[in-house]
């Protein structure tokens, strides 16, 4: 399933993902196994497939490839909006559309006098 994410705090996910990276559950299995910290180094990976994420300020948007909801229900500060089904995005709830919306910016931009319009989507698997 393609998710549409909104992460709240970059500073505050990566400090919660750090924790998280190798945490296990009572049995002994990982709850994030796509989750990668290096303390040494101070290097964190999150290898889930994803479109390049966008930046607004402290906030990001981006669109990710997991297997289930199950995968997002340890981070705080990663909020899933709703999901890319055959290449159109569904928000889970119009609150929720607002908010990627807000994050998302103004699609119209001025180059050197010309108009342009991002587009409303910040991608699609193919």
């Amino acid at each position: 399933m393609d998710v549409i994410t909104h992460v709240t705090d970059l500073l505050a996910f990566r400090e919660e993902a750090k924790l998280l990276a190798g945490k296990t559950d009572e049995l002994g299995r990982v709850l994030v196994p796509q989750l990668k910290y290096n303390a040494d180094t101070d290097e964190l990976t999150y290898g889930v497939t994803k479109i390049p994420v966008l930046y607004s300020g402290v906030e990001s948007l981006t669109l990710i490839r997991i297997d289930s909801d199950a995968q997002l229900q340890y981070f705080d500060y990663m909020i899933r909006l709703g999901e890319c089904i055959g290449g159109e995005y569904v928000f889970d709830s119009t609150e929720k559309q607002a908010e990627y919306e807000r994050v998302r910016g103004d699609l119209n931009y001025t180059v050197d006098g010309e108009k342009f319009t991002k587009p409303y989507q910040i991608g699609v698997f193919l």
